[in-house]
């Protein structure tokens, strides 16, 4: 894990407005940002940069591959991947859908950055 200025983020998100102003909060807050459009794509960015993603920022509903799927096969990757829920949904109801040894925080949409940011700090500080 790195020091929490020098993060590694993928964000995997079909909203391309998200990926947008997302990438522009973490990236304004002195984060690395990747980005994708879809699971799959998601997926194979993070199989190219496993060793080097810090966290991924995983939005719950896409189509083709939804957030459970996607989890799934980022865990295949890389069983500890340390994953931020973002979701419409309230919380109870987006994380009761992963397993038991699932995402380890949640982001409710819309997001303020100031939210973004200290829900992506408090998840790398607690798995440094």
């Amino acid at each position: 894990m790195n020091a929490e200025g020098n993060c590694l983020i993928l964000i995997i998100d079909d909203e391309p407005t998200v990926l947008d102003i997302s990438k522009k909060m973490l990236e304004f807050s002195g984060f690395s940002v990747l980005t994708a459009s879809c699971g799959r794509e998601g997926v194979d960015l993070f199989r190219q940069n496993a060793p080097d993603v810090d966290l991924v920022i995983l939005d719950m509903t896409m189509p083709d591959m939804d957030g459970v799927a996607t989890f799934a096969q980022l865990q295949s990757v890389a069983p500890e991947v340390r994953v931020v829920v973002s979701s419409g949904y309230q919380q109870s109801e987006a994380m009761d859908q992963f397993p038991s040894k699932g995402p380890v925080c949640f982001v409710q949409k819309p997001f303020r950055m100031q939210t973004l940011i200290q829900t992506v700090k408090d998840c790398v500080n607690a798995s440094a």
